[in-house]
């Protein structure tokens, strides 16, 4: 004998359903479109939404003829346009950016190879370089003023610098500096305007803000800690594994770890959130703090995290899962890996559409998938 909900009085609900994966096409859709405007320029994002577009509408027109031969509701028709609405959103984001990309004036000196002096502000810490001959770094930066032929642009956008390692290694994210050197084209389509090669350090340095410069003592501290209670091999490892500063890394053993596939485990992800978080919660609420002030302890606790590792793209996916979970938790609303990833992707997409074609960006909602 069986039952239904029906017949046992029992609420139907949606918790059935071992997924929720009605946001899947729409960050799919919004996710191709901006990956294929950053690679293909404006053109292919223009061509993108269109097929995108089509694409959505013979596939909605098609689920609602099967609905109807089968004499059920159909909810594809708000469905579609949703996804439609945010396909254009998405689609004209992306290439009113390529298009001010291509035209930009620093785009157009760095084909000639042009000596640039440059004041940016530093969106990350420098990071090593394993090219052979002397120690450099690379650190992303936003340019605000560029002085190119002598002739001054106050403009922005995204380079890439090389720089040498010893007197770059110890600038901090949202220093303002100024650096004089070579234009180059990028070295990969990803939303940046050029790179910027020099051999010496930067002309001026400013100091850094205090949210910056407390992360990076944070960080220095941890790292001093453990080179003074730990064996060399593992006192680099061990800010990795917590912060995902990896600077102070034996390179024996960043060789091995990339032998076995384990470079993750030196990426913040979501796991080194579901730890600090799920302790925050743990302790607030036992001690029977209520739960709105215990979510917004555990957001400030969680912005702080973001800001000591560095916003990185897994650390952003993470970051903003653990915020979709936190509002979900705090209005009493049901809590699903893939709604809560899907809305992270779009999140982020629409903020920093470069993510689209970003490699960590890639494998860390890829491997949050799967699992």
């Amino acid at each position: 004998m069986t039952t239904d909900a029906a017949s046992t009085g029992a609420p139907q609900t949606e918790d059935r359903l071992p997924f929720d994966v009605r946001l899947v096409p729409a960050a799919a859709v919004c996710w191709s479109i901006t990956a294929i405007g950053i690679l293909g320029g404006p053109g292919a994002a223009l061509a993108a939404t269109a097929s995108a577009v089509a694409v959505v509408l013979l596939v909605a027109v098609a689920l609602h003829g099967m609905s109807v031969r089968r004499g059920r509701p159909s909810s594809s028709r708000s469905g579609a346009a949703a996804v439609i609405v945010l396909a254009l959103c998405f689609g004209g984001s992306i290439w009113i950016q390529m298009r001010s990309l291509a035209e930009h004036p620093v785009a157009a000196a760095a084909e000639n190879r042009a000596w640039i002096t440059a004041s940016v502000q530093l969106e990350e810490d420098p990071r090593r370089l394993t090219a052979p001959g002397p120690a450099t770094v690379m650190v992303k930066a936003e340019m605000t003023r560029v002085d190119v032929g002598g002739e001054a642009w106050h403009v922005g956008g995204r380079v890439s610098i090389i720089a040498p390692q010893s007197s770059w290694s110890a600038l901090l994210p949202g220093q303002v500096v100024t650096v004089r050197g070579r234009l180059g084209e990028p070295i990969r389509p990803d939303m940046t305007v050029a790179v910027i090669r020099t051999s010496g350090p930067p002309v001026t340095v400013n100091e850094p803000g205090t949210i910056s410069a407390a992360a990076g003592t944070f960080r220095s501290n941890l790292a001093a800690v453990a080179q003074n209670s730990m064996p060399p091999d593992r006192a680099g490892l061990l800010p990795g594994l917590v912060v995902g500063d990896v600077s102070r890394l034996d390179e024996t053993v960043s060789d091995n770890f990339r032998a076995a596939g384990l470079t993750h485990l030196t990426a913040v992800s979501g796991a080194n959130f579901s730890i600090l978080i799920g302790a925050v919660l743990l302790v607030l609420r036992g001690v029977g703090v209520g739960p709105r002030a215990t979510v917004a302890v555990a957001f400030v606790v969680l912005v702080a995290f973001v800001i000591v590792a560095r916003p990185s793209p897994s650390v952003l996916r993470a970051a903003l899962m653990g915020s979709i979970g936190l509002v979900a938790f705090v209005t009493g609303r049901r809590r699903q890996a893939v709604p809560a990833l899907c809305g992270a992707v779009l999140g982020l997409l629409g903020w920093w559409p470069r993510l689209a074609v970003d490699v960590g960006f890639v494998l860390s909602v890829f491997a949050t998938a799967g699992l």
